[in-house]
């Protein structure tokens, strides 16, 4: 409100009387374990990988596609159980490829001293 005043956006007069509405509507947050969030890791990785020259075993970007696909499906089903296992999957794929990358990483830097 001080930046209003100081930008003649609000005379001060105007602010005496100040009405505050605190009403809170829930956000769709998706939250880590997020099937969506997990495949946008795994290619961040990969991207970033390559970016800096390292060359990985695998990628898994059909396997990670197919995964992304299939947990959509068992959530929309109400197949929770199985959609857990996939989500456990990409998540285990997603810590592949980061500690692939930094061992590849470490090799490399220990190479350039």
């Amino acid at each position: 409100m001080e930046v209003a005043v100081t930008l003649k956006l609000i005379a001060k007069k105007e602010l005496t009387r100040v009405i505050v509405d605190s009403t809170v509507q829930e956000k769709a947050v998706a939250h880590p374990t997020d099937s969506k969030l997990l495949e946008t890791a795994r290619s961040k990785v990969v991207v970033a990988a390559k970016a800096n020259g390292i060359e990985l075993k695998q990628t898994y970007a059909k396997e990670g596609q197919l995964l992304g696909y299939k947990a959509g499906r068992y959530s929309h089903a109400r197949q929770f159980k199985r959609m857990r296992k996939v989500i456990k999957r990409q998540h285990t794929i997603v810590g592949r490829l980061q500690r692939e990358v930094a061992r590849k990483m470490s090799t490399l830097s220990k190479a350039g001293q």
